[in-house]
């Protein structure tokens, strides 16, 4: 993982030390987490609660952008600030549109992966791998089937 990502990686967690609830890193840089190659990491994804996302958005001025919601993705609040370098995504109440209806996107695995004295949190391979999935995506499918083949 190149440095720059591990940076912003190390920054969230920082910031996500006061979260209430859960959170997880999703998306390409969970994969790098869990030691495989995702490819180009363009942006961070990380799931967090309503809660969460209030008060970050309050203490850091950081608005919430979820009215920009997609045909495929939509979440109740959606904060995109620049981290380090990277764009990094906090949602909440991420729901993702398949096969005709949409399906809310909550991990129930939580796997601790330590990074430069910090604690990141994803879900288990073989969740991150179902999510992957659900999200559809050829990028998301191909990433998908580097987590199972070595379940």
């Amino acid at each position: 993982m190149l440095p720059a990502i591990q940076q912003s990686l190390v920054q969230c967690a920082t910031i996500l030390q006061q979260a209430r609830d859960p959170w997880w890193v999703i998306g390409s840089a969970a994969i790098a987490l869990h030691s495989f190659d995702p490819g180009q990491i363009g942006d961070i994804d990380i799931l967090v609660s309503s809660q969460d996302a209030r008060q970050l958005s309050r203490k850091r001025h950081w608005e919430n952008v979820a009215s920009q919601g997609t045909d495929r993705f939509r979440s109740d609040l959606l904060l995109r600030p620049v981290i380090g370098n990277l764009q990094v995504e906090f949602m909440a109440g991420l729901q993702v549109r398949h096969k005709g209806s949409w399906h809310t996107v909550l991990p129930v695995t939580r796997r601790i992966i330590p990074l430069q004295g910090m604690s990141l949190f994803v879900p288990e391979q073989g969740e991150l791998a179902e999510i992957l999935h659900l999200f559809g995506r050829e990028k998301d499918i191909a990433r998908a089937a580097l987590l199972t083949e070595r379940e």
